[in-house]
């Protein structure tokens, strides 16, 4: 008994996102987004949707399609940041190799970057803002001074606070070798 009410919620589910993922990707489509794209949102908004199935099945239909409608807005977002992030990155390796980069080269860059990431996510703005002209760049003081349009003194301040936070999680030899992603800390 137990296992027919089962599977016949699980069958009541699977329609239910069925639909939804066909109401969104058609909402997605309708806003100019390429067909694969919507359909990557659509399908990584319904798997986000059936891990809070038990939170969201009480909604109205109108509220989860908005819900869903609004989630595959900002998977899109998230996915196309990914991707030219990517970009970047492969842009970087390949001015350092004669050929492009491998796939497992494009993957182990991009745990160093989210590494990187991680450990300057909690750096105030100013202070990250000269760590990514300095550090990144590759500016000098002076120009990132003129660039920002503060005193070169307020530059190395932030520069050294900087630096001290993020030197601690990237401080690990093991990641500074292994990793393709340079910046100067």
């Amino acid at each position: 008994m137990r296992e027919q009410a089962r599977h016949a919620d699980a069958t009541h589910t699977n329609r239910v996102v069925g639909a939804l993922r066909t109401a969104v990707t058609s909402c997605l489509l309708r806003r100019g987004i390429a067909a694969c794209d919507a359909d990557d949102a659509a399908q990584e908004t319904m798997a986000r949707v059936v891990r809070r199935w038990s939170l969201l099945q009480s909604l109205p239909s109108h509220e989860l399609l908005a819900y869903s409608v609004k989630c595959a807005q900002r998977v899109h977002i998230d996915l196309r940041r990914r991707t030219r992030r990517d970009e970047r990155l492969v842009e970087v390796l390949a001015r350092d190799e004669v050929t492009q980069p491998s796939p497992l080269n494009i993957v182990v860059a991009r745990q160093h970057l989210d590494h990187i990431t991680a450990a300057t996510s909690t750096l105030p703005k100013e202070e990250l803002e000269v760590l990514l002209e300095v550090g990144v760049r590759g500016r000098t003081a002076q120009e990132t001074a003129k660039v920002l349009g503060v005193p070169a003194g307020t530059v190395a301040s932030r520069l050294r606070r900087a630096r001290a936070h993020a030197r601690g999680p990237l401080a690990d030899d093991h990641y500074r070798s292994q990793s393709p992603v340079q910046m100067r800390l």
